[in-house]
């Protein structure tokens, strides 16, 4: 049964004053009314809606796009008070909420659940409650569906059966990876804490019987068949829950360094809600021993990517760097060294190659690096709000990128470095971003989040 996140501190739930004109709460509900009583089922009822309208919320201190001309809903609720009530929304579309208490109050809220909408009421009367479901801007309509439970805690069904697939496999499967096609998303909010987006509460969406002596490392990742920011949860055999959201761009990942054999559950989520009457977006789940994104960020095992990369023809090696020129030794300290760089440029990137991304400049390095011999590893990596990309041209005239090592920031690594001139571009994803502020850090160690 989908349940939902109860949060004691109501975030963005306003008892509003009424303002001038309000919404007309007489006129008859455009999608009907729903008459409950404490202690029904099924519970949460349901009811499909479009969400906003052409008249922006007239009600002090609430936000977006309704119908003032008449409810949504309107819902003749007789309660004993034993239980909160709780009214919330499920679109692709950031909702908001309006409702017109029996006492006659107005309550509403913009963002509880991510872009989703609620009301909860801890102690809810009896009497009519009149629902408007909006749009926080402006829009012809969306399909969205109200929710009316009395349940607030999501529980996750971790032991049911899974809802799509069932898979088992031992330690040296092949093909390797394996994927499969599954349907993305669900209506709960994930209730594990640090973890985002919304699941399928009532059973994971792929469950895998894995037998394995630890030896290798499992991987489990997702990608969306078409334009989604999924997010994805696992719940390993021994009942502990992990979670990731960006690993590779906007697709999750997960490294299991020394799996045990057992159950795992998984669940692939949408950043986004949906409404009931919406169809399911749909990507591809994947498992390795090989490699794969990481909780951390990046793809990992360099090693097995093709790392062949072109072009570059039209970028300046030998211009002044823009930020100045560093001259280190192995051992040097500080470790790591920083240099403050402005991101980006107006230079489409022209190598080509894995981790290849974004705009730079093409008449002179951001950092130049002078590096001297008997070094066992080099690191730099970039911290920036903004969603920063890399290139390296190393001593040999070979080009290294990245663009999502650690979240959105670049990181590379050199094992066994060589002496020579290393020309650093702290690229930006898009135009955009350019001239955002960065910090580049040079290092001996891998980076403390990598």
């Amino acid at each position: 049964m989908l349940r939902n996140l109860f949060v004691l501190a109501m975030l963005g739930l306003l008892v509003a004053p009424l303002a001038v004109a309000q919404p007309n709460w007489q006129a008859a509900p455009l999608y009907g009314t729903v008459s409950l009583e404490t202690g029904f089922t099924p519970d949460p009822a349901a009811v499909d809606v479009t969400a906003g309208g052409p008249d922006e919320n007239s009600v002090e201190g609430c936000n977006g796009y309704i119908n003032s001309g008449a409810p949504d809903v309107d819902l003749n609720f007789e309660t004993d008070g034993s239980l909160p009530l709780k009214l919330y929304v499920r679109s692709s579309t950031d909702t908001v909420i309006l409702v017109n208490l029996p006492d006659g109050e107005w309550v509403c809220n913009d963002d509880y659940d991510g872009t989703s909408a609620a009301v909860l009421l801890d102690d809810p009367i009896s009497g009519n409650y009149n629902i408007w479901i909006g749009t926080f801007g402006e829009s012809d309509g969306e399909p969205a569906t109200l929710y009316i439970t009395e349940l607030p805690d999501v529980e996750l069904y971790a032991g049911a059966d899974a809802s799509q697939r069932v898979l088992n496999m031992n330690s040296g499967f092949e093909p390797d990876p394996a994927s499969y096609d599954i349907a993305v998303g669900g209506n709960a909010y994930n209730p594990i804490d640090g973890c985002n987006g919304f699941v399928n509460a009532d059973a994971p969406d792929v469950t895998l019987n894995f037998d394995t002596d630890g030896g290798l490392p499992l991987y489990v990742y997702a990608q969306p068949n078409e334009e989604e920011d999924l997010t994805m949860l696992v719940a390993l055999p021994d009942g502990e829950y992990i979670c990731n959201d960006d690993a590779d761009g906007l697709d999750p990942g997960l490294m299991i360094e020394e799996p045990e054999s057992g159950r795992y559950s998984v669940w692939v989520g949408s950043f986004r809600a949906r409404a009931r009457t919406e169809t399911a977006s749909r990507g591809t789940l994947f498992f390795s021993e090989i490699e794969g994104p990481t909780s951390e960020g990046g793809f990992d095992d360099f090693d097995d990517m093709d790392m062949s990369y072109s072009g570059g023809e039209d970028i300046s090696l030998f211009a002044a760097p823009t930020f100045g020129t560093l001259r280190l030794e192995p051992g040097f300290l500080p470790d790591p060294e920083t240099v403050s760089v402005d991101i980006g440029g107006g230079d489409p990137m022209s190598v080509s190659g894995p981790g290849c991304a974004g705009v730079i400049n093409n008449a002179a390095p951001d950092v130049n690096l002078v590096y001297g011999d008997g070094g066992r590893m080099l690191s730099f990596y970039v911290e920036s709000s903004a969603d920063a990309t890399m290139l390296i041209s190393l001593p040999n005239g070979e080009w290294m990128c990245n663009d999502d090592y650690t979240g959105t920031n670049p990181g590379i690594l050199i094992d066994d470095p060589e002496e020579g001139l290393y020309n650093v571009w702290v690229g930006a994803f898009s135009e955009d971003s350019s001239g955002a502020t960065g910090t580049l850090y040079v290092s001996e160690s891998e980076p403390a989040d990598g």
